[in-house]
């Protein structure tokens, strides 16, 4: 069955791209040597210690999505200020703003400016193939990327931890590269059935920091594809609350 989608869902789809472009912004610098971790379970603490070191973010992107024979690209803005804030901004060639995702603790806010529409928490899901969940795992990592009961076993080159909720179904699988200790890829589950899929690739070292500026987001069940390259980072910047204020503040 082909479905056919709003345009307010594609320019939803458009801002999740986090990238799809030349990043020749910032250099490539080859990732630090790793410590030799043989136990799974300090490979997993290694990660999530580093990822706790940034407590906030600016990313600029540009991005490509792929659904079907359709392409789409956009620019756009990313701020997160932890533990449960983040901001994703869209705009146009001419700096109208065309799609606005505030989130705030368990709460989001979707707003289209151009269309006069404003969403919030299940509006939101029901017209998005990537939930306000998927959106605090990807962004806001701690224990929304590590939900439930997490533990780690190793399997050739990587570690892959096993995420399961009280009930002891899967939610989350996430696989890390021994050679480098970075992400390699992530799926959320329902039921049996990933939700969504990320692949990150080409880490490089922005402020001591080993970051992703490749990465490829998956939605099976909608078949969409999107290509996700950075352009630059800011690690901890100073982001003032307002700018994660609903509506018309400005995420620059």
């Amino acid at each position: 069955m082909i479905m056919v989608w709003p345009r307010s869902v594609e320019r939803l789809l458009a801002a999740l791209c986090l990238a799809a472009a030349a990043v020749a912004c910032t250099p490539r610098v080859v990732l630090p040597p790793v410590p030799v971790a043989t136990d799974p379970a300090e490979v997993l603490a290694m990660v999530r210690q580093r990822e706790d070191t940034i407590h906030t973010l600016r990313a600029r992107f540009s991005a490509t999505l792929h659904q079907g024979e359709n392409v789409r690209r956009a620019e756009g803005v990313l701020l997160v200020k932890k533990p449960d804030r983040f901001r994703l901004r869209l705009l146009s060639p001419l700096g109208f703003t065309v799609f606005d995702y505030v989130s705030q603790g368990m709460h989001g806010r979707m707003e289209l400016p151009l269309e006069g529409k404003q969403l919030v928490d299940d509006e939101i899901t029901a017209q998005s193939p990537f939930s306000p969940i998927d959106f605090r795992q990807a962004f806001l990592r701690g224990e929304a990327a590590f939900p439930g009961q997490c533990t780690a076993q190793a399997a050739s080159a990587e570690v892959v931890i096993d995420c399961r909720d009280d009930g002891g179904a899967g939610v989350r699988q996430i696989r890390i590269a021994n050679a480098t200790g970075t992400v390699t890829r992530e799926i959320s589950f329902d039921g049996a059935q990933p939700r969504a899929i990320l692949q990150f690739d080409d880490y490089r070292v922005v402020d001591g920091v080993a970051v992703p500026f490749a990465i490829e987001l998956q939605s099976p069940e909608r078949g969409v594809t999107v290509q996700i390259a950075l352009r630059t980072y800011e690690i901890n910047p100073v982001l003032a609350d307002g700018l994660f204020a609903a509506a018309a503040g400005h995420a620059s």
